[in-house]
């Protein structure tokens, strides 16, 4: 937990959480969690909470994995930023799936869930790095679907799934 945020002053939303790959650990930055749980009813935090570590726990199975390794040097070695951004848009969705997949496998959750978990974090407007809230939304709702990292893959995706 940390009480420093990482985002700049002009930054596009801010970081509620984020995984540490030289740590292997998840830091939850708390005033920032603390000013979107204020908005978020009691009955729903459970969940919403649930989908924010699923998300971090997507980029430590990426890291495990060894896709983000990969996706770090396709980042450094892109030619263009839009090709540097198209990658870190499809490491974003591919961990939004992946947090499908884990809400799935660890909690009996429906479509009202997935629902209250999008209204969340998936509809708060398109962000250049996470891609548009549709797209946050289609891929979460993947994973649970899927059932399966393999269900996952946002790097053969259409480019209109992860914009």
């Amino acid at each position: 937990v940390s009480t420093d945020s990482p985002d700049a002053d002009n930054a596009d939303g801010y970081t509620l959480a984020y995984y540490e790959i030289d740590h292997h650990r998840i830091t939850v930055v708390l005033p920032n969690v603390r000013e979107l749980g204020e908005n978020v009813p009691d009955s729903e935090q459970e969940m919403v909470w649930l989908a924010l570590m699923g998300h971090e726990y997507g980029h430590h199975v990426q890291y495990a994995t060894g896709i983000l390794p990969v996706t770090h040097d396709l980042r450094r070695d892109a030619e263009e930023e839009t090709e540097e951004l198209d990658t870190l848009r499809r490491t974003e969705l591919q961990a939004e799936c992946m947090a499908g997949v884990a809400l799935n496998s660890i909690s009996e959750i429906g479509a009202g869930d997935l629902e209250t978990i999008n209204d969340h974090f998936n509809s708060g407007g398109d962000l250049e790095t996470h891609g548009r809230a549709a797209n946050r939304a289609f891929w979460l709702e993947q994973g649970w679907a899927q059932d399966t990292v393999a269900g996952c893959n946002t790097y053969e995706a259409e480019q209109r799934r992860v914009t």
